[in-house]
């Protein structure tokens, strides 16, 4: 299959590769993508100001697609289904501890700059009909993060916000926040298609 690999921290080091087709093993599904869309946890994997990630690595967290294979013991999904997949597969509800919180698409698994992932189908949301896959593929950090800011205990309820759009909140003291100084209008173009 045809990816784009993050080869190092660098908005220069995306490349084109041809990787060997992910198998959808048992209680996985393999999904074929159809968009990805960019979040800021991809700016900050790429720029190295986000802690975890070992290049390299097939970056960009959020994507959406269509199952094609079903691995032994699935149930409840069909080859054909379009499906998003999420951010990290093995937090499904209840507190994000750093055990279900460890293994993330496009950090420490496979992202969506590929042509398939295959991913926990406990972890694939079917996409609502009256969605297009891009907007999808826009869905699982800004749902993760509502969500997340909802249920937090430690959170006061004026700050429930995701720290990737608001400058005001404090990111978690392992990650800080760059500024923002990509000229997306140039460095976009240089990024190689699948």
């Amino acid at each position: 299959m045809y990816a784009i690999e993050l080869v190092e921290p660098s908005l220069t080091a995306f490349r084109r590769t041809i990787l060997p087709d992910p198998q959808a093993g048992p209680g996985k599904v393999l999904v074929r993508l159809r968009a990805a869309t960019l979040n800021f946890i991809d700016v900050a994997i790429a720029t190295n100001t986000f802690p975890g990630a070992r290049f390299p690595l097939i970056p960009v967290a959020d994507g959406a697609g269509e199952v094609v294979a079903l691995g032994a013991g699935v149930e409840g999904i069909a080859p054909g289904d379009r499906v998003v997949p999420h951010f990290m597969p093995d937090w499904h509800s209840g507190p994000m501890t750093q055990r279900l919180i460890a293994a993330m698409r496009g950090i420490s698994l496979p992202g969506s700059l590929s042509e398939y992932v295959a991913v926990p189908a406990a972890s694939v949301v079917a996409l609502p009909a009256h969605l297009d896959y891009v907007q999808g593929a826009a869905l699982p950090i800004a749902a993760t993060t509502a969500w997340n800011a909802v249920r937090s205990s430690s959170a006061p309820a004026a700050s429930a916000c995701s720290p990737c759009s608001s400058p005001r909140r404090a990111a978690p003291p392992s990650f800080s926040l760059p500024r923002p100084t990509t000229n997306w209008s140039v460095d976009a173009r240089s990024v190689p298609t699948i």
